[in-house]
This record gives C-alpha cells, structure tokens and sequence, in this order.
C-alpha cells in the first residue's frame, strides 16, 4: 500500500552542521539525508518499529523560527 501525506519535521539543531540554514547545510540535508538512498524511514513509537521506508521526497521548504 502506498499513502501520500505532508509532514512538518522539526529538525535538531545537530543536522545543520554549523548550526546555521545555509546553503551547504540544506544540499547536505536534502541529497544525504532527506533523498538520500531510500535509507530515510517512517517510525511509529506505538509500535516500537519501522512503518514504511520514505520512497519520494519533493517539495521540501525551509522555515527557521
């Protein structure tokens, strides 16, 4: 089965390197991370495991608080 939905992830402050939203940061982010190599899962604490594996990701907008 395949859903689609949107996400908000708040992101800790470790992944953005410098600790700063800049462009290195952000092509880090989305190619090693986010796009990477299908390695990027959907967790569920109530089950203690992996729900699915992140197939496609597009879209992604950036907003600093």
């Amino acid at each position: 089965m395949i859903i689609t939905m949107t996400i908000d992830v708040k992101l800790d402050e470790s992944y953005l390197g410098n600790g700063k939203l800049d462009e290195d940061s952000i092509l880090w982010l989305e190619n090693e991370i986010l796009i990477g190599n299908g390695s990027l899962i959907l967790h569920s604490n109530e089950v203690g495991d992996e729900v699915g594996v992140i197939k496609k990701v597009k879209n992604i907008q950036y907003k600093t608080p």
